[in-house]
């Protein structure tokens, strides 16, 4: 197995780019031991050709362009990218989704269940909607549900894209399986 750490910042980067604390400044001064570093994000390969993204960073161009195996180049618009998880709805997470999405091909995007602010089911509708998703599947029980504040945050991608409520994750799943998607998520031991 291959993974890329592609950046180890907080939101914002280091350095941030209001911040005059030492260790920002020093960054800036060129002080040793000090480096700018992009937000945070992994890619993990199993064959060191097909990547699969955790988390899509604003600064995903700039970790692209760092990471030439994840841009391969073998066609005219080409990525060793396969699909994205993101593990939470944070912006910081979210935005490089709306820099991807010119691809060849519609990339599948993966979340984790039980999103239960509001607010976060929104910002994933609207960067799934925004990514190409052809659809949403919530759990009627521990995540929110569409309403007016997922309307809002989601600037209308919730009224887009169909979101399907299921009460059984782990049968939803399986039912995806048997009838030919690949379902990818984090497992827990």
């Amino acid at each position: 197995m291959f993974v890329r750490v592609l950046g180890s910042a907080a939101g914002g980067g280091f350095p941030q780019w209001n911040c005059n604390c030492a260790n920002c400044r020093g960054v800036r001064e060129g002080k040793s031991g000090l480096s700018a570093r992009t937000q945070s994000s992994i890619a993990v390969s199993k064959d060191g050709i097909d990547w699969v993204l955790f988390n899509a960073s604003p600064d995903i161009l700039t970790q692209l362009k760092q990471n030439p195996c994840l841009q391969p180049a073998r066609g005219l618009r080409d990525t060793g990218i396969q699909g994205i998880i993101l593990v939470d709805a944070q912006i910081d997470h979210t935005t490089g989704l709306l820099m991807l999405r010119e691809g060849s091909r519609p990339l599948p995007i993966w979340c984790t269940d039980q999103v239960t602010d509001p607010h976060n089911l929104g910002a994933v509708l609207r960067s799934a909607e925004a990514f190409g998703a052809s659809g949403a599947l919530v759990t009627v029980d521990r995540c929110a549900q569409p309403n007016p504040t997922v309307a809002r945050i989601s600037a209308g991608a919730s009224e887009l894209l169909p979101i399907a409520r299921e009460v059984n994750l782990a049968r939803a799943l399986n039912a995806a399986t048997e009838a030919g998607f690949q379902v990818v998520g984090p497992y827990a031991t």
